[in-house]
């Protein structure tokens, strides 16, 4: 059975949900430690950053990841092994090279949806009829959440 994470914008008692994403969606993997089960919680600022945060450090270590592959997969070229093992062994770097590549575009992806997330924020912020710090919400299997599903 798939669990999902959704995300709400708060209009008085009501919750709307803006978007559901599967536990396969790297945006699941991303909040899934932030997000309560059956229960929503305020998406914040500071939880978009810390989010951002590990994100950006995933990038990094992908990118690091696909560097030294790149420079193995020049190395093992000039190596002194037939033509066989080395073309097996490109192969398998080839695909770390790809992982790596998968790895960086869905953090990118994921990037993309927290600047969407923060642009809502900062579009209602000087809203004086709405409470930006509790506007959005997210939440896994919370189905339609009510004031009584809310944590902090």
């Amino acid at each position: 059975m798939s669990a999902y994470i959704q995300f709400f914008v708060r209009n008085g008692e009501a919750f709307l949900p803006i978007s559901i994403y599967s536990r396969s969606n790297a945006l699941y993997q991303y909040f899934d430690e932030y997000t309560p089960w059956e229960k929503i919680k305020p998406i914040t600022r500071p939880l978009l950053n810390k989010i951002r945060d590990n994100v950006n450090e995933d990038i990094l270590s992908y990118q690091k990841r696909y560097d030294r592959a790149k420079e193995m997969k020049e190395y093992v070229a000039t190596m002194n092994n037939s033509m066989d093992e080395k073309m097996e062994q490109i192969e398998n770097i080839e695909e770390i090279l790809g992982v790596c590549l998968e790895g960086i575009e869905k953090a990118e992806y994921v990037k993309h949806y927290l600047n969407f997330l923060d642009d809502i924020i900062e579009a209602v912020e000087y809203e004086e009829h709405i409470d930006y710090k509790n506007y959005l919400y997210v939440g896994i299997e919370v189905g339609n959440p009510t004031v009584d599903n809310i944590v902090r």
